[in-house]
């Protein structure tokens, strides 16, 4: 895994704002929560794959 590769930072950073976006669109609290889960785990699935150009590319 790449060694700039850290969850907690990447939690701490965009958990909430993923959940923000998940909770408007879907009005649910435990599907939000799914979503986040779902970000993250496909984050750590690209991450072992790729590597992200600047801190722009890796948010969206």
């Amino acid at each position: 895994m790449d060694d700039n590769f850290n969850s907690k930072r990447l939690i701490d950073k965009y958990s909430e704002m993923i959940y923000g976006i998940s909770i408007r669109y879907l009005e649910n609290n435990e599907d939000a929560e799914d979503i986040v889960q779902d970000v993250f785990v496909k984050y750590i699935d690209y991450i072992k794959r790729k590597k992200f150009n600047s801190e722009a590319h890796e948010k969206s």
